[in-house]
């Protein structure tokens, strides 16, 4: 089960579940009235009990290996993606991190990973931990 941040507005109530994550576009059609985030008592995601749940995990496989290890695939499940457009690659909507054009997605994987650690983070070539995962209907 994946918890995230949610609520159940009185504005909108009897209302839906809805989700930081992603509000206002998680409440469905037909509210009026929808308030403003900031006006809305976000629950902790640890109190949030399975039947608010929208996402279930389940864990497929785990293994460990060296960072630079790393293989396009894997790049691409890290949250890196490709910008149709420009033929870059990217690893956030906002495309701080851009490769080149036509430089694979390890390079853009790279510039995130030494955004987040440090610069020479990548260099360091630690040992991590790849955690797979399957979604789970329900």
């Amino acid at each position: 089960m994946v918890r995230e941040t949610w609520a159940q507005p009185a504005a909108l109530g009897p209302g839906p579940t809805v989700y930081r994550a992603d509000y206002p576009a998680c409440v469905p059609r037909g509210f009026e009235n929808i308030p403003p985030a900031e006006a809305i008592t976000w629950k902790p995601s640890i109190r949030m009990p399975r039947a608010a749940c929208r996402l279930v995990l389940e864990v497929a496989g785990v293994r460990v290996e060296r960072l630079n290890d790393c293989s396009e695939k894997d790049a691409l499940s890290e949250g890196v993606s490709i910008d149709r457009d420009s033929g870059h690659f990217v690893d956030s909507p906002d495309a701080r991190h851009a490769s080149a054009v036509g430089v694979p997605a390890v390079h853009a994987f790279r510039s995130l990973w030494n955004s987040i650690n440090g610069a020479g983070a990548w260099g360091a070539n630690p040992w991590v931990w790849v955690v797979e995962f399957r979604r789970v209907q329900t």
